[in-house]
């Protein structure tokens, strides 16, 4: 599900291809959290909503949300801030023996607490690359 964590991490496609859902922690208001920003929990830290599917009768605010969709390629590394939410999906993977199959791998490595400067420029080289899809008004773009 729909989740942030409290430190930063690399998200980093050793095979297979993973398709990521990110949204800034200025968003929460529209994701509906199961508990206090920030949560200690883990649950508190996930969303109500279900963003492939959403109830907009009971989340109304989510089609407001603002949010990227990124697919990540075998050797492609995402760098995920501490507090942004995010849901992570299996593409598609490759078999051991070079046919589609079900193998589909990644790493993530948590960085603890970076220096706001590091932050900054991570997350604008991070915004400026041309593989982030927007997401406006309820739909990638």
């Amino acid at each position: 599900p729909l989740h942030y964590d409290l430190n930063h991490g690399l998200l980093a496609q050793v095979r297979g291809r993973k398709r990521v859902w990110l949204f800034p922690p200025s968003e929460r208001e529209q994701l509906y959290l199961r508990g206090p920003f920030p949560g200690a929990n883990q649950l508190h830290r996930q969303s109500a909503v279900d963003i492939h599917a959403p109830d907009h009768g009971a989340f109304p605010r989510f089609a407001r949300a603002s949010g990227y969709e990124v697919t990540l390629e075998p050797g492609q590394m995402l760098f995920i801030p501490a507090l942004w939410f995010h849901e992570i999906a299996a593409v598609d993977g490759v078999g051991v023996d070079g046919t589609d199959g079900p193998i589909c791998v990644s790493v993530r490595y948590s960085l603890g607490t970076l220096s706001d400067r590091d932050f900054h420029d991570m997350r604008v080289a991070w915004l400026e690359d041309r593989w982030a899809v927007k997401w406006k008004d309820g739909k990638f773009r």
